[in-house]
């Protein structure tokens, strides 16, 4: 359920971004029935007001390089456990791991 949640909150974002050229626009453009759902519009001006115009949601990637984020080797495993699966302590198609 969560993953479906996370998945519907990053379709609203990218319908925003495509068609938000202005604050107004953004405003005045709502989802497809098929996502919305026919929820109040009031629910889409306070996410267009409040998320995605804020200045911690709106972050820059310029800023951050790709070798520059470094990741604990538990953390890793954690992750790789994660995506590929967990049979024992064996990570499916790595081998075994501390």
């Amino acid at each position: 359920m969560a993953r479906a949640y996370i998945v519907f909150k990053n379709r609203l974002h990218d319908h925003y971004k495509k068609v938000a050229t202005t604050l107004a626009r953004g405003r005045a453009t709502l989802p497809p029935d098929i996502l919305w759902n026919k929820r109040p519009v009031e629910h889409w001006h306070w996410l267009c007001d409040k998320m995605y115009t804020k200045p911690t949601f709106v972050e820059s990637n310029e800023d951050i390089e790709a070798n520059s984020i470094e990741v604990p080797i538990e953390a890793e495993f954690k992750i790789m456990g994660d995506v590929l699966g967990v049979k024992g302590r064996t990570v499916r198609g790595l081998g075994a791991f501390p």
